[in-house]
């Protein structure tokens, strides 16, 4: 990286660059609730949801660019959140499959803890 990574939020909707950028390397599209959009001179390196929920945001797709990873810009990613969450007086929740191991080890070192388990019904 050549720059320092920068951290955004946008709102849905959000015209210009870095929505089309979110849509054609993420494969994704804002959708509701503020998005979190992390890149660097330019480049998208990854991205996060937080969407509002009561008294929580839940927090999804968090995703950095699979050439990023390794680097420490999930964990920066997280903390922007984590610290928009705490200047709006909110709770986090998130979600996370079982099996992912690496994402799990980062929020457990960001403080999140698991009060209950998920199973998975098939049919």
């Amino acid at each position: 990286l050549g720059d320092t990574p920068s951290l955004m939020r946008f709102n849905p909707g959000h015209p210009g660059e870095a929505e089309a950028q979110v849509r054609r390397v993420l494969g994704a599209r804002i959708r509701r609730g503020a998005a979190f959009v992390l890149r660097s001179g330019g480049q998208l390196l990854g991205m996060g949801e937080a969407i509002f929920a009561g008294c929580f945001r839940d927090v999804e797709r968090v995703k950095i660019l699979e050439a990023y990873r390794g680097r420490g810009l999930g964990r920066l990613l997280m903390m922007g959140i984590i610290h928009e969450a705490g200047r709006t007086g909110h709770d986090l929740c998130l979600c996370v499959e079982q099996g992912n191991l690496i994402a799990r080890r980062l929020y457990a070192s960001l403080g999140f803890a698991s009060p209950w388990q998920r199973g998975d019904w098939t049919r």
